[in-house]
């Protein structure tokens, strides 16, 4: 199959997520209540949009969560997954490269957490006529690479930087370009995509 990479941002109440398997349960039982039953939704999302695209019944696509958390489908065939949710939002992604996603609610009468950046991107974002917006940009960026990457915040944000390039967003690490996020905005939401070779 010659694959190219599946994005998805549903809002919630609007997706139509498949049936949870034993699995899915398994895989929501550690995070307890609350926060199983969010990893369960998001599961049985991504198990829907791997149905879909994959043609195959939803009982039929397999997953495997790795020691760093990264979950990989498995079964009809392997491909690299991202799933991000966020004031009720979720985004999702499935590739045959390393993929992250990331995606946060938008509200524009919040001050951004500047000291979480870079001075160059601080500088950026107040010279700019919406600092909210842009600073979502580049976290949601920065999110979206780590997770690519499997490392997660096991980096601390302000080693990488973000800088507006082509329409999305250049990740700058170690001094040197090494990825180019797509933004996604629908409603009040603000998700990225970063994929990586599969070398990474």
């Amino acid at each position: 199959m010659n694959w190219r990479t599946e994005f998805r941002l549903v809002r919630e109440g609007e997706g139509q997520p498949a049936c949870a398997t034993c699995e899915d349960r398994i895989d929501a039982a550690p995070k307890g209540a609350d926060g199983g039953w969010d990893r369960l939704m998001r599961r049985r999302l991504l198990r829907a949009m791997a149905a879909d695209v994959l043609d195959r019944h939803p009982d039929a696509v397999r997953f495997e969560r790795g020691a760093e958390g990264r979950v990989t489908i498995t079964g009809p065939e392997r491909l690299y997954t991202s799933v991000a949710g966020r004031g009720g939002w979720t985004a999702l992604a499935m590739s045959s490269r390393p993929v992250g996603v990331d995606v946060e609610a938008y509200a524009p009468d919040l001050d951004p957490p500047l000291g979480l950046l870079q001075p160059e991107e601080q500088n950026a974002i107040l010279a700019g006529p919406d600092p909210m917006r842009l600073f979502l940009r580049f976290w949601t960026a920065r999110e979206a690479y780590l997770k690519a990457g499997g490392r997660g915040l096991s980096v601390m944000p302000d080693q990488i930087r973000a800088e507006e390039r082509d329409g999305g967003v250049a990740l700058i690490e170690a001094g040197r370009p090494v990825a180019l996020a797509e933004l996604i905005e629908c409603g009040d939401a603000i998700a990225a995509i970063v994929e990586l070779s599969p070398a990474a």
